[in-house]
């Protein structure tokens, strides 16, 4: 079991995800009457996407029907990680995995490529992103090479021109969710990676993850907590809110296969990291 997959499980204490992105494949709409339930769009057709590769090599983003017939297949340049659903509009944005730099927006029922993004010389994308309640924004998660500092590339939606840039205070910036009104979380795994190294990890003795709230309008860090200096090796990466329970978090441990480390913790606005009891027999089971 991974760390997505426990985020899942927490779903039975009633803390629901915006995407199912343990598998890569995420419900362009939930019904609130149960996290699994996909709501009916475009025509009556409930619809799932994922970033993809196949056994030949070959990315695409691919949405699929409920029935399981193709609803769109696109050829993409790279590998993808996440695909977000714009709230209003039939489009999706699908961004490439850390390190790549592009963002290509969809429109689901044309089947038309209407933005393709590109990240800003010296700059990469981390692979998640969310766009604005009123999707008027799109927020992506990328990486400065110049300084090793992560950020928000914020986009209106019109053009997809980008239009800010918001610091997370932190490295490695990965997942991002709404966390309240006008309020973004963002898990900063702390992991330094250059693509001229691929995906090799350069700081491991040094990583300082963190959890960050920002201002979705001017991008002020309301609150940022850290894990305990003799956990940080432990990567924050995936999250889901929920406003009963706050930010729940899914980690990646950097450490030793044998060190035995909390996976998964909770987080509410003006306390610490709360760290969560797992079962021995479901915590043998989770990949560090």
């Amino acid at each position: 079991m991974q760390r997505r997959d426990a985020l899942k499980s927490l779903l039975g204490l009633g803390v629901g995800m915006a995407s199912l992105s343990a598998t890569g494949i995420s419900p362009l709409a939930m019904a609130q009457a149960s996290p699994t339930a996909i709501a009916d769009l475009s025509e009556h057709q409930p619809l799932l996407a994922s970033a993809m590769t196949s056994k030949a090599g070959e990315h695409s983003l691919t949405l699929v029907n409920a029935d399981g017939s193709l609803g769109l297949q696109a050829t993409l340049p790279a590998r993808a990680h996440h695909v977000a659903k714009h709230p209003i509009q039939p489009q999706v944005a699908v961004v490439a995995r850390r390190p790549g730099t592009f963002v290509q927006v969809y429109n689901y029922e044309t089947q038309a490529l209407i933005a393709d993004i590109h990240a800003q010389p010296e700059h990469h994308f981390f692979g998640h992103g969310i766009y604005s309640p009123s999707g008027e924004l799109l927020y992506v998660t990328e990486n400065n090479l110049k300084t090793d500092q992560s950020a928000l590339a914020v986009y209106e939606t019109q053009t997809y021109s980008r239009v800010n840039t918001f610091p997370t205070q932190g490295i490695g910036a990965h997942e991002l969710v709404w966390a309240g009104d006008g309020v973004i979380a963002v898990a900063n795994g702390g992991i330094l990676t250059r693509p001229e190294q691929g995906r090799k990890k350069l700081n491991l003795d040094t990583m300082q993850p963190s959890l960050a709230y920002l201002d979705a309008q001017s991008g002020q860090v309301l609150e940022q907590v850290f894990l305990p200096e003799h956990l940080h090796k432990l990567s924050i990466r995936h999250i889901a809110y929920s406003p009963k329970h706050g930010v729940v978090i899914g980690m990646q441990y950097q450490g030793e296969m044998t060190d035995a480390v909390p996976l998964v913790a909770i987080h509410q606005r003006g306390k610490g990291i709360e760290f969560m009891d797992v079962m021995q027999e479901a915590y043998l089971n989770f990949r560090q």
